[in-house]
């Protein structure tokens, strides 16, 4: 198995999955008190001892470059006979942070009370769940934030279509007043982008 313990998305990493962590642990099984050494992409990148329980760990000292990788391993037991090489498991690194170029909130469209449709920036609306709308890089992952009287907030997510484009609804209400809206894109590695321009939209829902 190989792990992602940082960033945003952590978590056993699957066979030919992507991950944004440039030192990812490996662990698997072996006999007892023999020697595991890892490859990739069939360079040695170090070794660990299994323990009493036949179970081992290994994370790598240095960050592993961004890219395409081919983990195998290896055991030595005390007698010095090395088993064949394991079969590979496959991952992607990827450390580079979505196009932030394609990442921009194009309305705010208003469903409630007399006056409809979209929100111009800087406008006022009765609607206090908006549906913000936006584009990206299809794929991703979009995080929504209001900055209001309160503070920073996430207030929901959507995923970019194969057009380019995203839409959603706040979780909750916005409250009252100035809502700076605001949007992060995230790859599928958790690469994530600054925030976007601000769209604000003051809430008056009388």
């Amino acid at each position: 198995a190989i792990t992602d313990d940082v960033g945003d998305i952590q978590g056993p990493i699957p066979n030919h999955g992507v991950t944004d962590d440039s030192t990812p642990t490996l662990s698997g099984e072996a006999e007892p008190g023999s020697v595991v050494t890892v490859y990739d992409n069939g360079d040695k990148l170090g070794s660990v001892v299994a323990d009493p329980d036949g179970k081992w760990s290994y994370t790598p000292t240095t960050p592993i470059a961004e890219g395409e990788h081919e983990f195998e391993v290896t055991a030595t037991d005390k007698a010095g006979n090395t088993s064949v090489p394991s079969d590979p498991f496959f991952i992607v690194t990827d450390y580079t942070p979505p196009d932030y170029d394609k990442l921009e909130i194009t309305g705010v469209l208003d469903s409630v009370g007399d006056i409809t449709g979209n929100i111009e920036n800087g406008g006022v609306t009765d609607d206090s769940r908006p549906v913000i709308n936006g584009t990206g890089t299809a794929g991703d992952t979009i995080i929504v934030y209001t900055k209001d009287s309160t503070g920073n907030h996430e207030i929901g997510r959507a995923t970019v279509g194969e057009d380019g484009t995203w839409s959603m609804k706040p979780d909750l209400p916005l409250v009252q007043g100035p809502n700076e809206l605001t949007a992060v894109e995230m790859d599928p590695a958790g690469n994530k982008t600054v925030p976007s321009d601000k769209y604000i939209i003051d809430v008056e829902t009388g």
